[in-house]
């Protein structure tokens, strides 16, 4: 999973970051996010 930000035109292309049908870095930093907040929750209980 990609923890975001990317790095435009190093890591990923532009054109492919901003396709809303072939990209899914948002998603992935989006529930990256969820389960690190989950195994915070766990680990610090």
């Amino acid at each position: 999973m990609h923890p975001g930000p990317m790095n435009r035109g190093i890591e990923i292309d532009t054109i492919l970051a901003d396709d809303i049908n072939k990209s899914v870095i948002k998603e992935q930093v989006e529930l990256g996010v969820a389960v690190r907040m989950a195994c915070l929750k766990i680990f610090c209980s």
